[in-house]
């Protein structure tokens, strides 16, 4: 059998990275999220943000395609989008 070293994938850096924030509906949760990525990653293009609402738009999910070039950097964009106040969950 197969050793698993770990359950995270590898990855090759630089990569382009999908990464999925649900939040609160709020008016500035789409800023906040871009200003979050850009923290770590000063050019992400936040015209790239692909949104959906749930059904009773209550919530909204948000899929940034984030490069990074590291594993390292990739952690620090979590950190900092599950920092924010209104996410619920970062995929």
């Amino acid at each position: 059998a197969m050793k698993q070293e770990s359950n995270k994938p590898l990855l090759t850096f630089p990569t382009l990275f999908p990464i999925k924030i649900v939040g609160n509906n709020t008016e500035s949760f789409t800023g906040d999220v871009t200003a979050a990525i850009r923290s770590v990653v000063p050019l992400f293009e936040p015209s790239t943000l692909i949104s959906e609402y749930s059904k009773n738009k209550a919530y909204i999910s948000l899929t940034a395609d984030v490069f990074v070039d590291s594993q390292e950097q990739l952690d620090a964009v979590y950190r900092a989008l599950t920092a924010l106040e209104d996410a619920r969950f970062v995929l």
